[in-house]
């Protein structure tokens, strides 16, 4: 639709196909940046745009320049078209600041274009001039632009430490084997040049990252808690990128998804998946000298697990007397070792015994004679936990035996022929058994009395 401007000044009579329309109100940035009359949105409701920008305007002698507002909506790759000269006449396109972004000039007759400008949301300005107004060359014009705008864009995931809640993914550790989507259906490009994750990791594991769904180049990079950069693979369109194998704590990590190209225009769909093996057999609340739990030496069985993310296991007991023990771990060959140490008197942990798994799954330490202490016994990953010495194992522990029960005995007062009750004493053990006293030359009298004694 024509657009009127007022006031209308007459000039000298030209072409009457290109009627001249002279007004001050759009002769600066700063006045239409005020005047919604001079003021265009670009829309983002469709991928392709086609609009008018001024459908039909006038410089010339009185009126040498006119300026118009340009809102862009989204990002986009745009061109803008000056047609319908009767002489010379030059588009600018400046930026929010008004620094120049591209120049064109055209001719009578002849329509001129810009290349192709890649424009971020926001504020931009056009300017139309007749350079030869002065010659009174005077030229009627229109603006056109015409492009593609780049709505799969979304800047709400484009700051790490600003995710709302659905920009945030855990990797569900329940089973060993995990196989999850963290990001679907997702674009970077121009305008929308980065997306971030916070990938929360639940339990320890091996995992790998894959970057897929390409129809363009785009990068994936893992980072730490701290945005620390920890791994980061590029792929191009139809090829699949890989961060494999990451051995990673439980904590905080960040992924995001770049398109290295985006100042060219250039973007791709992509998703994110990860895979890999969850370690959730660990139990770290046995992980320290002062967490160690107490080993039963009369059942003698023990089965864990130390390896990525529980790298050692800790048990103690403690001997009131010298005992003769043996001790027997399985488990996969080379991946664990374990350690007997004894609490000495200065209260410092001294070495018993320690021997890493063998070749034939095993650690056998046969008939160790171990004295009263308090005893702490390790069990640890052969890697300390670096994630490629992981194994299952079971220890059994045999020689131990709860101390004989002391047996009240009394002490017999063959002249009195009887017991002399009044002589109860605690023995070391009996000399002989109790069922002998019913068969020997004490009468039945002591027998009945002794029986009663021992229940």
């Amino acid at each position: 639709m024509p657009q009127e401007f007022e006031p209308v000044i007459p000039v000298a009579s030209l072409d009457q196909a290109h009627p001249p329309v002279v007004s001050s109100e759009d002769d600066s940035w700063w006045l239409v940046a005020s005047n919604p009359t001079y003021q265009v949105t670009i829309p983002s409701t469709s991928t392709d745009v086609d609009m008018d920008i001024v459908d039909y305007d006038w410089v010339g002698q009185q009126d040498s320049i006119d300026f118009r507002q340009i809102r862009v909506d989204m990002a986009g790759e745009y061109t803008f078209q000056l047609n319908g000269l009767s002489n010379k006449a030059v588009l600018t396109i400046y930026s929010n600041d008004t620094k120049k972004i591209q120049k064109v000039t055209g001719k009578a007759g002849k329509s001129v274009s810009t290349k192709g400008l890649f424009l971020l949301p926001g504020v931009y300005y056009i300017s139309v001039e007749a350079p030869g107004w002065k010659k009174n060359q005077n030229t009627g014009y229109n603006v056109s632009v015409a492009g593609q705008v780049f709505n799969r864009g979304n800047n709400h995931d484009d700051v790490p430490s600003n995710l709302a809640p659905e920009y945030r993914v855990s990797i569900d550790g329940t089973n060993p084997a995990v196989a999850q989507t963290l990001v679907a259906d997702e674009w970077v490009g121009y305008g929308d040049a980065v997306d971030y994750r916070q990938v929360t990791v639940t339990t320890p594991g091996q995992y790998s990252f894959n970057l897929g769904g390409l129809n363009g180049k785009a990068k994936l990079t893992l980072y730490s808690s701290a945005m620390k950069k920890i791994k980061s693979v590029t792929a191009s369109a139809g090829k699949t990128g890989v961060i494999k194998d990451r051995f990673l704590s439980a904590g905080t990590y960040y992924i995001s998804v770049e398109a290295p190209g985006w100042k060219k225009g250039q973007s791709s769909d992509y998703n994110v998946t990860v895979t890999g093996t969850a370690y959730n057999r660990g139990d770290n609340s046995d992980d320290t000298l002062t967490t160690a739990k107490d080993l039963d030496l009369s059942s003698g069985v023990l089965s864990d697990w130390v390896g990525f993310g529980d790298a050692i296991d800790y048990r103690k007991f403690t001997l009131s007397d010298t005992r003769t023990l043996s001790f027997v771990l399985s488990g996969s060959a080379k991946m664990a070792k374990m350690t007997l140490s004894r609490l000495d008197g200065n209260g410092k942990l001294k070495t018993v015994k320690k021997t890493t798994i063998a070749a034939n799954g095993l650690i056998q330490w046969n008939n160790l004679e171990l004295g009263p202490a308090n005893y702490y016994l390790a069990v640890e990953s052969a890697d300390k936990g670096k994630g490629k010495k992981n194994t299952d194992y079971s220890l059994n522990i045999a020689g131990y035996e709860s101390a004989a029960p002391q047996v009240a005995a009394l002490s017999l007062d063959a002249g009195a022929g009887g017991i002399d009750l009044g002589n109860w004493q605690q023995l070391p053990e009996l000399g002989w058994a109790a069922s002998s006293l019913t068969e020997s030359a004490v009468d039945d009298s002591i027998a009945r009395q002794w029986g009663t004694l021992i229940g």
